[in-house]
């Protein structure tokens, strides 16, 4: 399995600069080569992907995090984004959607393949009234479509500082601490469409 995410990359023009079978490899490959992006997958023998990702993060709150996961259990999925994946890939989605959320993650952006955000919607129930403004919805659908700050501000004609603002705010308002979580809260709630 290593082997053929591997190969992926590379066929992508991507260079892979470590790899490793357990989560105390991992962290050391992640210190060693400080990779613009680590992928994790949920299910390492020696530690779970959402620990891994949380101790890579707090070494360093920059670490883009994509993480790849067979796993559809809301619960999980959010945990994953609490804890500061910028990303989250279904394994099943195929080489192409781990290309894409890894992309994403190396832009500053963030992605959640469709069938995750469905999972993560279904598992949690809407009860709280739309609360983001116009700009703030559209904002957040633009990262959900995995736009970084930047390409967000050139395509709204808005400061990367407004972007920036209305990320925060929505975020505040969705009670969470991330992008990725805002987006799939923000979905759950029918604040933004899939």
């Amino acid at each position: 399995m290593l082997a053929a995410v591997t190969a992926t990359f590379e066929q992508a023009g991507m260079e892979v600069c470590a790899s490793a079978q357990t989560a105390a490899e991992g962290y050391d490959a992640v210190g060693a080569w400080a990779p613009d992006v680590a992928v994790v997958d949920l299910g390492l023998p020696d530690e779970s992907g959402i620990d891994l990702t949380r101790r890579l993060l707090q070494r360093t709150a920059r670490q883009a995090v994509v993480v790849h996961t067979g796993i559809d259990a809301a619960l999980t999925l959010k945990d994953a984004l609490d804890c500061g994946a910028r990303a989250l890939a279904y394994k099943t989605g195929g080489p192409e959607a781990l290309v894409t959320a890894v992309r994403a993650a190396a832009a500053g952006g963030v992605f959640v393949a469709p069938e995750l955000r469905a999972a993560i919607v279904a598992g949690e129930s809407t009860s709280r009234p739309r609360t983001l403004t116009d700009r703030e919805r559209q904002v957040l659908a633009l990262v959900a479509d995995g736009l970084a700050n930047e390409a967000i501000s050139e395509r709204l004609m808005l400061s990367a500082e407004t972007v920036r603002t209305h990320i925060r705010n929505a975020m505040r308002k969705l009670d969470v601490h991330t992008r990725a979580h805002a987006v799939v809260r923000a979905l759950r709630d029918e604040e933004i469409g899939l």
